[in-house]
């Protein structure tokens, strides 16, 4: 009887041990369903914006002001893949602008500078 204890005991030891040092997997990453670039055209108080995107993930695309004002809204449609567009901001005063992409689960924020 006890030689069957001793490999019980051991057993446990190293069950507790290799639970102790157990480390928790990092979340998996998250992969946007799109890609953007944006662009500032020299000279010219506009800018241009490309997105491709996943088929089946639907887009918000907004543009603020420095005070939260929304000046642009657009929802690009789950069978839509590519959008461009370009923002005239002639009209508008200097200062700092966010464009927000947002896709259901993130935000993505990029500033503006006029």
């Amino acid at each position: 009887m006890k030689n069957q204890i001793k490999p019980i005991i051991a057993a446990l030891l190293m069950g507790t041990v290799f639970f102790a040092n157990a480390k928790t997997l990092p979340a998996a990453p998250t992969i946007k369903p799109y890609a953007m670039s944006m662009y500032k055209n020299d000279g010219k108080p506009t800018f241009n914006v490309f997105l491709n995107k996943l088929e089946g993930a639907k887009l918000r695309i907004v543009l603020k002001d420095s005070e939260g004002t929304i000046l642009y809204d657009n929802v690009i449609g789950k069978k839509s893949t590519e959008y461009r567009t370009k923002f005239d901001m002639a009209d508008l005063k200097k200062g700092t602008y966010t464009l927000e992409i947002i896709d259901g689960k993130n935000v993505e924020v990029k500033k503006v500078e006029i």
